[in-house]
């Protein structure tokens, strides 16, 4: 253990040897974006209204009855997680800008009965905007689209009515990234693909009403 750790050390102290100052100044002006902040753990998250029914664990009331019941909350972190609690978020964000990150694509999911709004947008994601403003700090969303499958929600019409709508919300937001003063949205490609055609016309729309 502690000769690897040598050899780690000396290979880490030859690579800083050999690297090009130019080089390294070239990476550092690179902009750090940090991708799929799962901010919804807290009661508060009502989908899909189970404890941590994502995952695959033992580490719930209804496993081992002794435990609490701490619903989607992080556990078992110390303490109560709250996603809506401003004084999380707020100190999630200040870490996040201390370690050079530009920017965060917070993760959001469509509504599955018509498509066209996000899960708990007015109690926990767009407050995020206004903290990520009051700490000079952007975020953008990604659309969990991929999740939906079979579901309205992957319709190319109903997503860029869902895509125009929100982003008509949060665009001018001073929360809210731009690049080159356009808006950024992302949607989850894996899994979720309509074709060319369908994307060409989804993407025209969206830029028509939105830019």
């Amino acid at each position: 253990m502690l000769l690897g750790l040598i050899l780690s050390l000396i290979c880490t102290t030859k690579l800083h040897a050999q690297m090009n100052p130019k080089t390294q100044g070239i990476a550092s002006k690179i902009p750090v974006f940090c991708q799929e902040w799962h901010v919804w753990w807290g009661f508060s998250y009502t989908h899909p209204n189970r404890a941590m029914s994502h995952m695959s664990t033992r580490l719930t009331s209804d496993m081992q009855p002794w435990r609490m019941q701490w619903d989607r909350n992080g556990y078992p972190y110390v303490g109560i997680y709250d996603s809506t609690n401003a004084d999380v978020i707020r100190w999630q964000i200040q870490c996040m800008k201390a370690a050079g990150i530009q920017s965060t694509v917070v993760m959001i999911h469509p509504e599955l009965s018509k498509g066209i709004t996000f899960l708990n947008e007015e109690q926990l994601f767009l407050p995020i905007l206004d903290l990520a403003a009051e700490q000079d700090y952007q975020i953008f969303y990604m659309d969990e689209v991929a999740f939906r499958k079979g579901s309205v929600c992957q319709e190319p019409d109903i997503m860029a009515k869902r895509i125009i709508r929100f982003l008509k919300i949060v665009k001018d937001h001073p929360g809210f990234l731009k690049i080159d003063g356009k808006p950024v949205y992302y949607y989850q490609t894996f899994g979720y693909w309509p074709g060319v055609e369908a994307t060409t016309k989804m993407m025209q729309a969206v830029e028509q009403e939105v830019g």
